[in-house]
């Protein structure tokens, strides 16, 4: 059971968003690693501002082979992005991305400092 509140108000941080890159090419592993930062940090989206922010840590798993990965093309990702805690200028950030068809392609997990 956590013992320290969180800043993340009721409601939490989760979005979905569908991407795709532009101008649209093949999906690869770099450009399946880039669509993994393409999340904005989560604590614009819960305080309503920006403030100056970065990353201070990323890990990108994927979970699909190259075969798999030439299969999509340039075909549209579903994302999903959230936090869990956002404390003292640091925030966690965990994303997802999937095919059109369910499958999950890459999971990735960011700390994230900002000064607001």
């Amino acid at each position: 059971k956590p013992t320290q509140q969180s800043e993340i108000p009721q409601g939490g941080s989760r979005s979905l968003v569908w991407l795709k890159e532009n101008p649209p090419r093949p999906l690869d592993f770099p450009g399946l690693a880039a669509l993994c930062d393409t999340f904005f940090p989560r604590v614009f989206q819960l305080r309503r501002a920006t403030c100056p922010a970065g990353t201070d840590s990323i890990t990108i798993n994927f979970h699909v082979c190259e075969e798999e990965l030439n299969g999509l093309g340039g075909d549209f990702l579903l994302g999903e992005a959230q936090a869990n805690v956002l404390r003292r200028g640091y925030q966690d950030q965990h994303a997802s991305l999937w095919s059109r068809d369910g499958r999950l392609l890459a999971t990735t997990s960011q700390m994230l400092h900002y000064k607001c």
